[in-house]
């Protein structure tokens, strides 16, 4: 995938995936309207040249192994066509968590329990873009957090303790993507308390 490709399916994403939009929703930036739709039933108006039902599956399903082909295991390399695939599943994350969750769990676990580092590096990363998605959260919307905190913190956990980890000359980009992850997650405080172990791990191995 090249930058031009990415940053156009990023910018894509961020303007045009929607189930519907109300009319009151048209007046915002790049709503425009489709006429052909103009009277369709509720009031409900469709984007013009919004994202296909298909196609977001298709988006859902291959963003991660979209990501798996650009990271490495520092910034130098692919940086904008890793921010903008990390900015994609981010903006999915917050529009359609809910159908999209048990599948980007699954495929974010395979990839972190892998021992190839760039595939570790790569589940950490799209980890990262979805905890970004629920972080300023409160209350009920920050359910899904709680869940992705009791579903992978004991992950880290084993990955942090694991001796290819702390043997490896890629400990510190792996290690700061962890640590990331878990400070999004400090204003759940009785969640710190149910995962003590690796708030200890992470202050010894930031020490």
């Amino acid at each position: 995938m090249s930058q031009q490709a990415a940053l156009y399916l990023k910018l894509i994403v961020n303007q045009h995936w929607s189930v519907e939009r109300s009319v009151s929703d048209s007046l915002k930036p790049f709503s425009v309207q489709n006429k052909e739709n103009s009277g369709s039933l509720n009031g409900q108006q469709r984007l013009e040249d919004e994202i296909s039902s298909h196609d977001k599956h298709t988006l859902k399903q291959e963003i991660f192994g979209a990501l798996d082909n650009v990271v490495h295991l520092t910034d130098a390399h692919n940086k904008v066509i890793i921010s903008s695939i990390e900015n994609i599943i981010y903006n999915i994350a917050q529009l359609e968590y809910a159908s999209w969750a048990a599948y980007a769990q699954q495929q974010i676990l395979q990839r972190l329990t892998q021992p190839d580092e760039r595939y570790q590096m790569s589940g950490l990363r799209a980890l990262k873009s979805i905890f970004q998605a629920f972080e300023f959260e409160i209350n009920e919307e920050r359910q899904p957090l709680h869940k992705l905190i009791d579903n992978f913190f004991p992950v880290l956990e084993s990955l942090l303790q694991s001796d290819a980890l702390q043997n490896s000359p890629n400990y510190v980009p792996l290690m700061i993507h962890i640590a990331k992850i878990f400070f999004m997650s400090v204003q759940v405080s009785e969640y710190q308390l149910s995962h003590i172990c690796l708030i200890t791990i992470l202050e010894r191995s930031l020490d």
